[in-house]
This record gives structure tokens, C-alpha cells and sequence, in this order.
């Protein structure tokens, strides 16, 4: 993936850890590519099958963006942040 303008950040959370006191997860903006995606899981300390999810998504106002499902798939958030990207500013700003 070409470098891409950021639109959008998620929280990143492994499932089992996610009432943990002292865990907090990860931030990671989007679009990603797959190793920024494999960066963000492993500080997020998400290993090879373990469940985890995304449980904040913002805008890069820092906006919640609402329309966005609970815990909606990675792969699914980083493909629509690219095609956000691809908006140009003034329908950027009157999609999000």
C-alpha cells in the first residue's frame, strides 16, 4: 500500500486482557499498512491466534466516528480508511 493519508485511529485490545487494570492496549492509524497493522498488534501484545478487538475508532479530529459497528473487523476498517483517503478533502470532510 502507497503512503496514505491518515483519517482515522483505532483502539486495538487483546480480548482476554480487556478488564485488565494495567493494560490498555494500542493506538494505530489508518490506513495501515501490514506491517504498521503488525507493529500496533504486537505492542497491543496480540500473538499469532489470539482474539482481540477494536474498541474505539476516531476520526483524526478526534471525532467518534458512530457509524462504525461494535467491534468491526481490522482488515474491513483499514480498507475503508484507504478508500477515505482516496476522497478528496471536501468530500472527506462531508463523509466523516
Amino acid at each position: 500500500m502507497s503512503e496514505k493519508e491518515k483519517v482515522m485511529t483505532v483502539t486495538l485490545m487483546r480480548s482476554d486482557l480487556y478488564d485488565a487494570t494495567a493494560y490498555s492496549g494500542t493506538y494505530l492509524k489508518l490506513p495501515a499498512s501490514r506491517d504498521e497493522i503488525q507493529d500496533a498488534l504486537h505492542r497491543a501484545r496480540v500473538t499469532d491466534d489470539q482474539p482481540y478487538q477494536v474498541v474505539e475508532c476516531f476520526s483524526m479530529q478526534g471525532e467518534e466516528l458512530s457509524f462504525i459497528p461494535e467491534n468491526p473487523p481490522l482488515a474491513e476498517l483499514n480498507f475503508l480508511a484507504y478508500r477515505i483517503s482516496e476522497l478528496s478533502e471536501h468530500d472527506r470532510i462531508a463523509f466523516m
